[in-house]
Formats: C-alpha cells, sequence, structure tokens
C-alpha cells in the first residue's frame, strides 16, 4: 500500500514519485513555491528603492558581526525539507532538501530571481546543519518559538539573532517603512535585503583589507575559477604572516565582491577546497624546511577561541600535532577514501582511530558509526572522536556503548593545558 510521505495519504490505487509524494501534494508544492517566489520578488524590487530601508538595514549589519549569513542565504530559498528534518538524521539521496527554479514562471528580473535560478534539485551548496537551521527559521516564520531540537549555545545564538531580525522586521512594519501589513512574503524579502547588505559590507571589507596589505589585487579580475591566482593570494598573505581564518575570510570576500549573485555558500565551498590543499602544501613544505634545518619544532599554543576559527582541515592537523606532542606518531588519512578516520596515532603496539569533527553544532551519531567503521579498515585498537564542540546524548549512549572515546570542548581545553 502507497502512502504519501507529506499528506500521510495512502491506499492501494495511490501513486507516489521517488519521493514517496503522491501528485496532488506534488501539485501544491509546485504552485507554492511559484506563488512564493512571485510575491518575495515584488517585495524585494520594492525593498530596493527604499532608500530609508536600505540605510537601516546597512547600519544593521555593520553593528552586528554575528549574523548567520549561511542560514540567512537560504532563508528566502523555498525549499522542502523532509518531514522531521534534525541535525543528526540520515536521509535518502532522494529526500535531501530540493529546490528547483520553477520553468515559465513570469517575474520581473531581480537580484533575488538570479540567485534563485543558481540553485538545483541536486546542490543547494550548503552543508546539513545551515540547512536544518534554514528550515528551523522558515518554519518560525513570523511569530512561531524556533525549533532546533538541539541543545547548544550555537543555536541559542542563531535564535538571539533572529529574534533580533525579526524584531527589527516588525518595527519596520509598525513604523510603516515597509508598509504596516505582515506576512511571510515579506518577511523573506526582508531578510534577502539583508543578506544583501551583509555581502555588500563582505565586499567593501575586501576593499579595504587589499589597501591595508597593500595588495596588486584588481578585484574586477578576481575569480574564484581561477586556482593559480588563489594560491597566489595566499601565499602572499601567508608570507606576511596573516593567519589562515583572516586568509580565507578575505578570499569569500573577494569572491562575494566579484560574484555578487552566487550563493555564498557556493562560494564557501570553491574556496574552502583550493585554500585547504594549498596551506596544507605550504605547510608541509614549511616542517620539512625546519627539519632540514634542526630547528626546534613545537605545537602552536590555540586558545578555543582561535581554534573555533579554523577551518576541519587545520583543526585535523592541530590534533595530529597534539597527539605527536603526546608521543604518538600520526598520520593523515586522505581527504578522500578516509574510511570514516582522520587521523591514525601509533605508540607501543596500540593504533588510534581518530575522527576529527570542526563544528559550529554539537556532533550526533554519523561521527561514532564512521570512526567504528574505519577502525576496522585501519586495525585500530581504539576509536576516538574529537571535536572543538559537544555531543548529542544519543552520540555519547552510542560511543558508550562502542567503547569510542569522546574529547569534547571540556576535554580539548584540557588538553591544551597540558601541553
Amino acid at each position: 500500500m502507497a502512502k504519501c510521505k507529506l499528506c500521510g495519504k495512502s491506499s492501494l490505487f495511490l501513486k507516489v514519485n521517488l519521493d514517496g509524494i503522491c501528485q496532488d501534494c506534488v501539485n501544491n508544492q509546485k504552485n507554492n513555491i511559484i506563488k512564493e517566489i512571485r510575491m518575495v520578488n515584488d517585495y524585494v524590487i520594492s525593498f530596493m528603492n527604499n532608500k530609508d530601508l536600505l540605510t537601516i538595514c546597512e547600519k544593521f549589519v555593520e553593528k552586528d558581526e554575528t549574523l548567520y549569513l549561511e542560514a540567512l542565504d537560504l532563508i528566502y530559498v523555498p525549499i522542502i525539507a523532509p518531514k522531521n528534518f534534525n541535525i543528526s538524521g540520515h536521509y535518502s539521496n532522494v529526500s535531501e532538501y530540493k529546490f528547483k527554479y520553477p520553468d515559465n514562471i513570469k517575474v520581473i528580473n531581480s537580484s533575488y530571481i538570479e540567485i534563485l535560478k543558481t540553485y538545483k534539485y541536486e546542490n543547494l551548496y550548503a552543508a546539513q546543519c545551515d540547512l536544518f537551521v534554514a528550515s528551523a527559521i522558515r518554519e518560525a516564520g513570523i511569530d512561531k518559538p524556533f525549533i532546533f531540537n538541539e541543545k547548544d549555545k550555537v543555536y541559542d545564538c542563531i535564535s538571539h539573532q533572529m529574534n533580533k531580525i525579526r524584531t527589527l522586521f516588525k518595527i519596520l512594519c509598525n513604523q510603516s517603512i515597509i508598509g504596516n501589513e505582515q506576512n511571510i512574503y515579506k518577511y523573506f524579502a526582508f531578510i534577502f535585503i539583508l543578506n544583501i547588505c551583509k555581502k555588500a559590507l563582505y565586499a567593501k571589507i575586501a576593499g579595504n583589507y587589499i589597501i591595508e596589505k597593500n595588495l596588486s589585487i584588481n578585484i574586477d579580475e578576481f575569480s574564484i575559477n581561477n586556482d593559480e591566482q588563489i594560491r597566489t593570494i595566499i601565499q602572499e598573505l601567508h608570507f606576511q604572516k596573516e593567519n589562515d581564518s583572516q586568509i580565507f575570510m578575505f578570499l569569500l570576500s573577494l569572491g562575494i565582491a566579484k560574484h555578487f549573485n552566487t550563493p555564498i555558500n557556493k562560494l564557501n565551498i570553491q574556496i574552502t577546497s583550493i585554500f585547504n590543499d594549498y596551506i596544507k602544501d605550504i605547510k608541509e613544505k614549511e616542517f620539512l624546511d625546519k627539519l632540514r634545518s634542526d630547528k626546534t619544532i613545537s605545537i602552536p599554543k590555540y586558545n578555543l577561541t582561535q581554534i573555533d576559527l579554523m577551518d576541519s582541515v587545520q583543526f585535523e592537523n592541530y590534533v595530529a600535532d597534539i597527539f605527536n606532542m603526546l608521543g604518538y606518531k600520526t598520520k593523515n588519512t586522505k581527504l578522500s577514501g578516509d574510511q570514516g578516520v582522520d587521523v591514525i596515532a601509533e605508540k607501543d603496539n596500540k593504533i588510534i582511530a581518530i575522527q576529527v569533527k570542526h563544528y559550529s553544532q554539537p556532533v550526533g551519531n554519523h561521527a561514532i558509526m564512521e570512526v567504528v567503521g574505519g577502525a576496522r579498515f585501519y586495525n585500530a585498537t581504539l576509536c576516538y572522536v574529537i571535536t572543538n564542540n559537544y555531543f548529542t546524548k544519543s552520540a555519547r549512549q552510542l560511543a558508550d556503548a562502542n567503547n569510542v572515546i569522546l574529547w569534547d570542548r571540556d576535554t580539548l581545553k584540557e588538553k591544551l593545558s597540558e601541553i
């Protein structure tokens, strides 16, 4: 008996698509998406001509540097989330988040439409955590509480930020700066405008940084598809002793400035890939040069705030350094095909399989399952999962059942003090 995942209708004669959705629900989804795009677009066009609104939004994003830009880049996309979507769940390829710009929809072109057209079913350019956050924010809308189904300070911070955004939206409506009617389409359009203002701020920061560092970079000539150009920038800033996080944010700001209508998540993914590879290459060469020159090698002393600013590869390398300092010989597995293990540490016939998670949200069950499976592949005797964040309750229970040792944020802090 077939059953629709959305409406719950079931029948022997009911036909559902590969997502388990009946034709009536498919038609309703399509109609709702078209209506949302048209309504939001009309508001966006109106807002872009509202100088008072643009000034207020520009000042708002300048004063609040903690706005969650990745989620803002998805909230205004009319996405369809699986039922009971949560941060640690597992989904089939078919039932992942979906959005495809409808064919033959007649609308006035705008930056909102240009960005929507870049999205396809198979690629929303986003991590699961960003999709999860965007889903909860869209579901909450103008008045309902945000429900993230995960307890962590990160989500408390996001809730706080989104409450500030909703409050500003209501004030603008109450004061008739954007008309006094409050509806969800106007709200999504307002979030899009905030996103545009935030991007403009990033572009401005990139220009100021070029002047500050006296860099010979022309923003108009920059391209995220030019690997050699990005490598040259990384190398120049690295040898100026600029930290990795600052270099990455500058590259991302350059990408935003040049490719303004490209989703921030897509820029992030493309820049991260080449950035991680080249930074790793530079540091490996520096490491070998130190060995050749017989200079003393020591692990840098970072605090948790600095660790939070690392990317995943930097954190993985730092965890390997920690185990080196503890007397282990370590090796990083390949970035692809690592079998769920990032670092192998060996000492006294003991082999440790380590899964490293540099996350902005609690780590769920998937990390535990990955390292347990990978440990067999590497003949490891112990399994570790190490994160700069915390673990969900279910992840801790699963780790206990499988004898996996967990290092959360508090444990990591203790290890740093020991080093």
